[in-house]
């Protein structure tokens, strides 16, 4: 603190307008600390003076009241008071969730250059603090800090320069403090205990002062469950055999934004087996809030038929057999299917020849389906 001295004659000038002209009027009083001394004139610790504006001006507390003076009996009055510029730390206001990580912001508050900084800080149980990965804001450029661990939830943080550096004025942040919240905490308004602060000027003399403001951390319930939309149709149909290739969802959150890449998707489609299947999709949001389940359902569908032979000079035999099927076609075979009668893809391959030979002697009796080329279909049959 800055220690002022005042000699006022009281006459017609009021207290206020010498603090104004002397520019004071910038800075705190603490009018606790004034100590007023009279030269004469006191009376059962009644302190007289001629302006009512003073009386307005101080609340004097266990020092006394000032009252009017006649004018014959006007006083020199010496009053000495200690004068102050606010200097200090703070936390930013934030609301966090459970069960989420977060950067608590350090601000400093500072009407004056500081050149280095010590403080305490206590962390409420239920807030995690990951020392190793604070991070200095460019406020900070060209100063070291270091933070050590006085247990029960208590750091020491030290920040200081060998250069000719300083923090000038201002209301910054200088720190990032990486704080888990714990999801066992209770929901409410928290903040962070500063203690044994000293914040060194240019001439090295501690001038903090008693902070402004406090800042708080409401630690708040999300209780909103995430959406998911589905991309494309709700039900589709492929045909057996062929590729399917799902469009997928996305999933936002009224607090964690786009959280698509934590959907989990169950997909048992079998292209390769005739029937009906169901895709889920599922989220959750950091707050364990699970989204109503989104569901496609897909379709695999068997047009097999006995159709016209499209290709020329196509033969295919024995048929019945008990072993296999010779193919001999008049075009390249580029690709050969068999399904059972349900559906369900027995082999395929891709001969690229106009002779192709099946061996069937492991399959069990009954009716099979072939499809030449993705479309030529015949029936065959085991026995």
């Amino acid at each position: 603190m800055n220690k002022i001295i005042l000699f006022l004659l009281f006459t017609q000038i009021s207290l206020a307008q010498i603090l104004s002209a002397t520019s004071l009027n910038k800075r705190n009083f603490d009018p606790a600390e004034l100590a007023v001394k009279f030269k004469n004139n006191v009376k059962d610790n009644v302190y007289y003076a001629k302006s009512k504006k003073v009386e307005s001006f101080f609340n004097m507390g266990q020092l006394g009241e000032i009252k009017d003076n006649s004018t014959e009996k006007q006083q020199n009055i010496n009053i000495v008071s200690n004068v102050f510029t606010s200097n200090y730390l703070t936390i930013s206001d934030i609301n966090v969730l459970k069960n989420t990580s977060s950067k608590i912001a350090i601000n400093l508050a500072n009407n004056e250059n500081i050149r280095g900084l010590q403080f305490d800080l206590n962390i409420p149980e239920g807030f995690t603090f990951d020392i190793e990965n604070v991070v200095e804001t460019s406020t900070l450029n060209n100063f070291t800090t270091s933070i050590s661990s006085l247990g029960n939830n208590h750091y020491r943080f030290i920040i200081y320069t060998i250069s000719n550096e300083y923090i000038v004025s201002g209301d910054n942040t200088i720190l990032r403090l990486p704080i888990f919240i714990e999801n066992t905490i209770d929901a409410g308004q928290y903040t962070f205990e500063f203690s044994n602060v000293v914040l060194s000027s240019e001439a090295n003399q501690n001038i903090s002062s008693e902070a402004q403001k406090i800042g708080y951390i409401n630690v708040i319930e999300d209780t909103i469950a995430p959406v998911i939309t589905l991309l494309g149709d709700a039900s589709v149909t492929v045909q057996v055999g062929n590729t399917y290739n799902d469009t997928g969802a996305t999933a936002s959150d009224n607090y964690d934004g786009d959280i698509t890449e934590s959907i989990v998707t169950v997909n048992n489609v079998d292209t390769d087996t005739v029937g009906t299947y169901t895709i889920t999709y599922n989220v959750k949001d950091t707050s364990s809030n699970s989204a109503e389940e989104v569901t496609r359902t897909v379709n695999v569908a068997s047009s097999l038929s006995i159709e016209d032979d499209p290709i020329n000079d196509l033969n295919i035999s024995p048929n019945p057999t008990q072993n296999y099927w010779k193919i001999s076609s008049s075009v390249n075979l580029e690709s050969i299917e068999l399904f059972d009668v349900v559906g369900r893809k027995i082999f395929s391959v891709t001969p690229s020849s106009k002779n192709f030979k099946i061996n069937g002697s492991s399959l069990s009796n009954g009716v099979y389906f072939l499809i030449l080329n993705k479309k030529n279909r015949r029936r065959l049959i085991k026995n």
